[in-house]
């Protein structure tokens, strides 16, 4: 009965986020939910959530299919830009999204960003502005945003930062830091913030991972940046790596025949 409490509510915090954000041009439409009955005792119950259909696949994917694992810094820039006008919008809703990594940013056939996944999505605290609920993907989490043995989490939007400059790093390397490693918790508390390992990369996007890769450290109230997402779009270090338009990936799969007749994506969510 607790897994069917936790997964209810993950799914219920899914739709109404998406109900929320989803008129936002670089988040994936939202056009509704089935509910299909568990056929026997055996099985599940599920819900199907009826989303934008992004042919140009994951940025994951983008990073996969690309020589060398290794995106053009442009084309990093392009992405961490899309991804910060995400990030700005659900900010000022007090809310972070928590989840930040390559499969979560989509592509549409004609290059456009598009953020999915918000079964993590949580409101900050109205009073405090900070959330205390320990979640995410490791690889990709802040140091901050891990439970720990003497203190529970305390964080903010800088979390989602974090996690999109570890992103950027996984486009320039083809992998998160300590990627080849399962558990990374102690790794990255207690670690200096990751760097890139070539030394090929401009200053200016040297310097945007190190705005958005500050570290938090124990006592402080924010990141020792001025990082929000409305800082890093207007710094110099974010302008110097987005020129680029978005008709230059030219990362369009071909699709099949039933992809010619729908621009809708299916999202299963089990929920029992």
């Amino acid at each position: 009965m607790a897994n069917i409490t936790r997964d209810e509510e993950s799914v219920c915090r899914e739709v109404s986020f998406l109900l929320k954000f989803s008129r936002h041009r670089n988040i994936a439409s939202y056009y509704g939910a089935y509910y299909h009955p568990a056929p026997n005792e055996e099985s599940s119950e599920y819900l199907e959530l009826v989303l934008e259909y992004c042919s140009g696949g994951s940025l994951y994917d983008l990073i996969d299919s690309t020589e060398g694992q290794s995106l053009k810094e442009t084309w990093i820039g392009y992405v961490c830009r899309e991804v910060l006008k995400t990030l700005n919008h659900i900010h000022h809703h007090r809310a972070v999204h928590r989840d930040i990594k390559s499969p979560n940013v989509m592509l549409t056939k004609k290059g456009n960003i598009k953020l999915i996944d918000f079964g993590l999505c949580w409101d900050l605290d109205p009073q405090t502005g900070k959330c205390n609920q320990a979640d995410g993907t490791a690889h990709w989490m802040a140091p901050e945003a891990f439970r720990r043995r003497d203190r529970e989490p305390e964080f903010d939007t800088k979390c989602d930062i974090w996690s999109l400059g570890i992103t950027a790093i996984e486009m320039a390397e083809g992998k998160t830091p300590y990627a080849d490693q399962e558990l990374v918790s102690d790794l990255i508390i207690n670690n200096d913030s990751p760097r890139l390992i070539s030394r090929t990369w401009s200053e200016t996007f040297v310097s945007f991972l190190e705005s958005a890769l500050r570290r938090i450290l124990p006592g402080d109230g924010v990141r020792k940046s001025c990082c929000s997402t409305r800082s890093l779009l207007n710094c110099p270090c974010e302008k110097g790596i987005v020129r680029i338009e978005r008709n230059t990936f030219g990362l369009c799969r071909p699709q099949s025949q039933g992809e010619r007749h729908t621009e809708l994506q299916y999202q299963h969510r089990t929920v029992t």
